[in-house]
């Protein structure tokens, strides 16, 4: 058989382009490679499957459920469901499973999350063991005859009635919705409302074909559309999903965006409150809008890798092994919108619980939503800056560059290079989904913001692959809005 695309096997999920690179075939060979290695690794024989709703998922959906049934596993068809609700189900379930989607990526895409055991991604590492095992695989009429067992079920009743029993209004809210036309549609308005708010959704038909706007809700032109709805609407809040439903924009009721470090800050200090002192983590693109407030609230930061798989295994691993130095993560926050509970929860990352949460938060409050974000500190800082770079370099230049400045400042790398200068900080660290370096930066003020990109200026110089990094830096940062976009 031929071998697979070995791009398509990213750090942190299957993902590529429909039906170019990622085909039923594909789909069927990477089901029966997934579901002999989950039986093997972690003596899983269930797996729970779910998709969103591209036009592709469908037929990919099918053919994965086909090769995990090949494997001899039996599956758990929930059909169409957000990310989110997946992870839930095979945690609860106590199963493996399988999320065919591409989340915010364009309809063009699609992909397959694998998980292990307790709704937790595989590693790298797996991911490319179920690549080789994938390529190693026979034709499906040399598969073995035994076969496992298909059938349907919902976890939406449990899910929604966990939802309702821990967020809880204490006054009624009007909250403005933007599911984008993806899978949140089905879990987003319906856990609101039976938590007691009135729910006013836009694009909340189910329709991954043809979206109103970009499948990513921290793109301006979803937070323009969702800002408008709240206002037309006079709304306390407003909430915006992506594709998959794994990631929350928030728009307060004056209209105003806020980021994921500021929503990460109001999370946490609501969680000091109730557990003083609790470890929380962030990743390295972090803002130290959410790492300051959390420090001033008692709260214990710990930095780690940028995404989704990195950061739950993380999370399990200081939940299996706890010490009283080193407690259990209970909250984890990374600035593209995921956010991960594990206060009386299974540390998974879920938009819609995050949403829930921070309707609570507002409730209880007694006042407007933009009251909880007026007493952050606020800094100038940048977007995330993506530079064309070749994947066979792309580590080696993150670590070069660590290594450059490490003399004469101190350099975390646990994922590339995050350098702190004393009155900001910049992340150069290799994208996981793209040949290319990601750069983040932050000041305490415009006149350090542009010391600090001229000093990373200097840095990507000495490397000539990377074409016109001034470009690529322009000096676009929020004059000192980061908690309020």
């Amino acid at each position: 058989m031929e071998p697979l695309p070995v791009h398509i096997f990213r750090a942190y999920d299957v993902r590529g382009l429909a039906p170019d690179e990622i085909t039923p075939a594909v789909a069927q060979r990477i089901g029966r490679a997934y579901g002999r290695l989950i039986e093997e690794r972690f003596d899983l024989r269930r797996v729970v499957v779910g998709r969103d709703n591209r036009p592709t998922s469908p037929a990919l959906h099918a053919a994965l459920i086909d090769g995990v049934r090949g494997a001899g596993l039996d599956v758990i068809d929930i059909g169409e469901a957000p990310s989110p609700l997946l992870y839930y189900a095979a945690a609860d379930w106590g199963a493996g499973g399988v999320s065919v989607t591409a989340s915010h990526n364009p309809t063009r895409y699609n992909g397959f999350k694998l998980l292990e055991r307790a709704g937790i991604p595989l590693s790298p590492d797996e991911i490319q063991e179920v690549r080789a095992r994938a390529d190693q695989d026979v034709s499906p009429e040399h598969w073995p005859t035994g076969r496992g067992g298909l059938r349907r079920r919902d976890p939406m009743a449990s899910y929604l009635a966990l939802l309702e029993q821990r967020f809880p209004l204490l006054r009624p809210l009007r909250i403005a919705v933007d599911p984008g036309n993806g899978v949140a549609t089905l879990t987003g308005p319906p856990a609101l409302r039976r938590i007691g708010a009135r729910v006013t959704a836009i694009n909340s038909a189910s329709n991954g074909g043809c979206p109103d706007h970009p499948l990513d809700p921290a793109h301006p032109e979803s937070i323009a559309a969702l800002g408008a709805h709240l206002l037309s609407e006079h709304a306390d809040i407003g909430f915006g999903w992506d594709g998959d439903g794994d990631r929350l924009s928030v728009v307060d009721e004056l209209g105003m965006h806020h980021n994921a470090d500021a929503v990460l800050a109001v999370l946490a200090r609501d969680l000091l409150r109730r557990r003083p002192g609790a470890r929380i983590l962030v990743d390295v693109k972090m803002s130290l809008t959410a790492i300051d407030t959390i420090e001033a609230a008692g709260g214990r930061v710990c930095m780690g890798p940028t995404g989704h798989s990195l950061i739950k295994r993380r999370m399990r691993d200081s939940r299996d092994a706890p010490s009283a130095d080193r407690p259990a993560f209970l909250l984890a926050g990374e600035g593209t919108g995921h956010f991960y509970f594990a206060e009386d929860y299974f540390g998974l990352d879920d938009a819609v619980y995050a949403a829930c949460a921070l309707a609570r938060i507002v409730a209880e409050s007694g006042g407007p939503a933009s009251a909880l974000f007026e007493n952050l500190p606020v800094y100038v800082t940048s977007p995330e800056f993506t530079i064309p770079c070749p994947d066979a370099r792309k580590h080696e230049i993150a670590a070069a560059i660590g290594a450059y400045f490490r003399p004469r400042h101190p350099v975390l790398t646990v994922d590339g290079a995050r350098v702190d200068f004393g009155d900001g900080w910049a992340v150069i660290r290799a994208s996981n989904t793209s040949p290319a370096l990601s750069v983040r930066l932050e000041a305490r003020s415009a006149a350090a913001y542009a010391g600090i990109r001229d000093a990373v200026l200097r840095a990507l110089h000495s490397h000539p692959e990377l074409e016109s990094p001034e470009a690529a830096l322009a000096d676009v940062s929020n004059g000192g809005e980061v908690g309020r976009g």
